[in-house]
Parts: structure tokens; sequence; C-alpha cells
């Protein structure tokens, strides 16, 4: 194991993981290059009006108040050096 199960309890209370998914856009406004481009990657054709916003990790701020060890890196590294 890498972690206590109450570090492993609190990296899944602290992050969430949101999925790439179509965000509406005000009128008059446009998707970027790179989310259209982000998009694509995806096979996602955009319609009118909507931007793609990419996969990512939301959270993580809970680590400042309670730091979570992490069990048996140095072995790990020691094996891939």
């Amino acid at each position: 194991m890498w972690a206590s199960a109450a570090d492993r309890r609190a990296i899944r209370k602290a992050m969430t993981l949101v999925r790439g998914h179509l965000r509406r856009l005000r009128e008059g406004q446009h998707p970027s290059a790179s989310a259209q481009a982000a998009a694509s990657s995806y096979g996602i054709v955009l319609p009118p009006g909507h931007t793609f916003v990419r996969p990512h990790a939301r959270g993580g701020t809970a680590f400042a108040a309670r730091p979570v060890a992490a069990q048996g890196l140095a072995s790990l590294l020691a094996l891939t050096r």
C-alpha cells in the first residue's frame, strides 16, 4: 500500500475528477483555438455557441491542512534508478 486507509480517504475526499464536457458560451463568445483542438482530439465536433472543457481534477486544498504520508516511494525510486 502506498498510503494508509485514512490517507486514501483524504485523497478521495479532497479531489474530484471532472470529465471533459461541453459548456455553453454566452452570446457573442466563441471557443478558443485550443478548446477546438482539444475537442477534436476527443472526436467531438463543437456545436455553435459551445466550448470544450478538458478533463481535470478539482480540489486538493485539503492537503495543506492534513499532509498525506507517501509510503514506499523511496523503495520504488531505488528500484527504478
